[in-house]
């Protein structure tokens, strides 16, 4: 892929660190610094507090913790987030989905079939409780 057929990273990203492009495979671990395109089919498990990228061609299947994470392609199994998640019109989820309040986009087209968790500071979100009136 020549530079200028790269995708254009959005959302001030940055440069891309690496690309798994359309037509490679890769089954394993996945850990990394900076922003990753996967374009092509990953399984496994992918750590980063940096920033992944699914491409419209990607499809991922794993459990994922990562800062930030927009989806064009196809993500199933698990994503936890810190700081921001991004389902843009041709992407698709399915599966659990931890992202803190107010951080989750789903742009119109996009398909999210599963369950989503807002939580705060990595914990999950507990639900207040009712008070007792004085008598």
């Amino acid at each position: 892929m020549s530079k200028r057929d790269a995708p254009a990273v959005s959302g001030g990203q940055g440069n891309l660190n690496a690309i798994l492009d359309r037509g490679t495979q890769y089954e394993g671990k996945l850990t990394f610094e900076g922003t990753v395109l996967i374009n092509g089919q990953f399984s496994g498990e992918i750590f980063t507090k940096d920033h992944l990228i699914v491409g419209e061609h990607g499809q991922v299947s794993a459990d994922i913790q990562a800062g930030s994470i927009q989806i064009s392609g196809e993500v199933n199994g698990s994503i936890r987030a810190g700081t921001k998640v991004e389902i843009l019109s041709t992407g698709r989820f399915r599966g659990e989905l931890n992202v803190p309040p107010q951080c989750l986009k789903i742009e119109p087209g996009a398909i999210l079939d599963g369950t989503v968790h807002m939580d705060q500071g990595g914990k999950q979100a507990q639900q207040p409780q009712p008070q007792e009136k004085a008598g």
